[in-house]
């Protein structure tokens, strides 16, 4: 669907779940004073935390075929960085 491959996707997967809890966390905490504000987060983090470990586990255990060839159309979508480009571009001069 996103176009990356299933190792990527599944980096993602459980990358993107336990930094989502972890933030509510540190939000809840910063900007909330009653400790009330912080319980769901913190029950959230406790969850993704068991979820994202027992994903792991599972996915180890669940091989991942590799792509026959390299996909070249993900290079074509997400161009590398190129952060001379974007200055010229910014300050308006034409390449």
């Amino acid at each position: 669907m996103t176009g990356f491959g299933e190792v990527t996707c599944r980096t993602m997967a459980i990358e993107t779940s336990m930094k989502s809890s972890a933030f509510g966390f540190l939000l809840a905490k910063l900007h909330f004073g009653d400790y009330a504000a912080r319980v769901p987060s913190a029950v959230s983090v406790v969850w993704m935390a068991l979820t994202g470990a027992t994903l792991a586990v599972i996915w180890r255990y669940i091989p991942v075929t590799p792509p026959k060839s390299f996909d070249r159309s993900l290079v074509e979508k997400y161009p590398p960085f190129q952060p001379k480009k974007l200055f010229k571009k910014l300050i308006g001069k034409a390449e």
